[in-house]
């Protein structure tokens, strides 16, 4: 969807909820690549009432650096620094074929992870991180590879589970 689409629909049918006791108002969700950070930039410029009806700013990472994950999230605090963020789901996982490895061993996707939750857990203006491994280790994972699985395959927390549920 566009930025202007976007714009148009927000106008239709969540601005008017604003003024009806909603209390928390989420941005679209956008992903923490330069190509998301454009598009949410390019909406609140194409429609300044979406952005004050804004109280979080959604976001979501598949990244395999931690660090770059992290840099990512601080640019797009430094845009919109009157807004908190929520990491709507993020994951050890990358799409890009420049990367040196697309999937994280389960090593990787733990430190991964332990990384972002202590960087959320110091942070003031996030407010929440969801890990995208709510699936057992054998399922498909919405496009995540397995290793980012957080429940076993007996149905219990699994090493990711516990570390996520600890963190």
């Amino acid at each position: 969807m566009t930025p202007s689409a976007a714009a148009d629909l927000w106008m239709s049918a969540i601005h008017p909820l604003t003024t009806q006791g909603y209390n928390t108002v989420i941005s679209p969700a956008m992903i923490t690549s330069t190509t998301g950070i454009n598009w949410m930039t390019s909406f609140v410029k194409l429609c300044p009432q979406c952005y004050k009806d804004i109280d979080i700013i959604a976001v979501h990472t598949y990244n395999i650096n931690a660090t770059k994950a992290i840099a990512n999230y601080n640019t797009v605090h430094s845009l919109f620094p009157e807004k908190k963020i929520a990491i709507t789901e993020f994951a050890c996982q990358s799409f890009y074929s420049g990367d040196p490895y697309h999937n994280c061993t389960v090593d990787q996707a733990k430190a991964f992870m332990l990384a972002i939750m202590k960087f959320v857990e110091k942070t003031p203006w996030i407010v929440w991180a969801a890990y995208f491994g709510m699936f057992k280790e054998n399922e498909i994972g919405g496009g995540v590879y397995k290793t980012n699985a957080m429940i076993g395959d007996d149905g219990m927390p699994n090493i990711l589970g516990k570390a996520y549920l600890s963190s």
